[in-house]
């Protein structure tokens, strides 16, 4: 796993204050590939209180989801620069935040509605694999036979907690192949305000709260 001094920071990103705990948002480039990611920088309060290493358990538990944010490496110790770092997978299409206020600013609506259906099927399918730990393939066969998808034993359940348009993320990069239309894959990133069942059982997390 790369290490912090293994990136290359590019620029700040306007987003920087939008999701949970976020202290800055950057653009970085993992020097060995040239490959480009964004280093989501935690403030110490956030690592502090326990919201940093927890973000980072539930992105590893969730890392072979294709319509969830990959990590790539992480550092919370802020010792030496007053932040932790989070680095994860560049979504090189921006936010659906972004593309509506783009629409919007030309007071233009999506032209097919399939890329709307489109957003709600891939956020399902994330939803749904937080919630049982089922695959893109288990819970597309579930809904087509309109069954309920079975959960994962052993699973841990959780709880993403801030969905929204600036928490989409639109991606042309199906690293697994799983999704087969015309229209970028749909990502859903910030995992800041998360809580897992096991979080909220053992008092680490009440149920009805969040950090953002």
């Amino acid at each position: 796993m790369p290490s912090r001094l293994d990136f290359k920071d590019v620029k700040a990103l306007n987003c920087g204050k939008v999701g949970g705990n976020n202290l800055a948002i950057h653009l970085v480039v993992l020097k060995s590939t040239g490959k480009k990611y964004i280093e989501k920088r935690v403030d110490i309060a956030a690592i502090q209180s326990g919201y940093g290493e927890r973000q980072v358990k539930i992105m590893y538990q969730c890392w072979g989801h294709p319509n969830k944010f990959r990590n790539k490496a992480s550092d919370l110790d802020y010792r030496r620069l007053g932040y932790g770092s989070i680095f994860m997978q560049n979504c090189e299409l921006g936010s659906l935040d972004g593309l509506i206020k783009r629409y919007a600013a030309h007071k233009e609506r999506f032209p097919d509605e399939g890329f709307l259906w489109k957003v709600f099927w891939d956020v399902s399918l994330a939803v749904n694999y937080l919630l049982t730990g089922a695959d893109v393939k288990t819970a597309r066969k579930c809904a087509t036979e309109r069954k309920p998808v079975p959960g994962v034993r052993g699973w841990n359940p959780i709880a993403h907690m801030n969905i929204k348009p600036a928490n989409i993320f639109m991606s042309n990069e199906d690293y697994l192949g799983a999704d087969k239309t015309l229209f970028p894959l749909l990502i859903l990133g910030d995992f800041g305000c998360s809580k897992t069942y096991l979080d909220i059982i053992n008092g680490k997390a009440a149920k009805d709260t969040h950090s953002g």
